[in-house]
């Protein structure tokens, strides 16, 4: 079982994440934050490098849900994700 939590602080436009999961070291590895853009993590059978290229991309102008998308289409086995 998996639990991931996001949250923006509405004040200040902190980001913040919590996850909880079976994969060890999961919070070392998994969360990626691009201050005060986005937050993103990938859950149950964990790719940290797959949140790596969706921050890479957001990073070079796509919009959030096309980086997702590029980068689900890159992933050899998304449907575990």
């Amino acid at each position: 079982m998996t639990f991931t939590i996001l949250g923006r602080d509405a004040k200040t436009g902190e980001l913040g994440i919590g996850i909880a999961t079976y994969s060890l070291a999961v919070g070392a590895t998994c969360p990626q934050i691009l201050p005060g853009i986005a937050v993103m993590t990938t859950q149950a059978s964990t790719n940290p490098t797959i949140a790596e290229e969706i921050m890479e991309l957001i990073e070079n102008g796509y919009s959030p849900t096309d980086a997702f998308m590029q980068a689900l289409a890159n992933d050899e086995h998304p449907s575990f994700r």
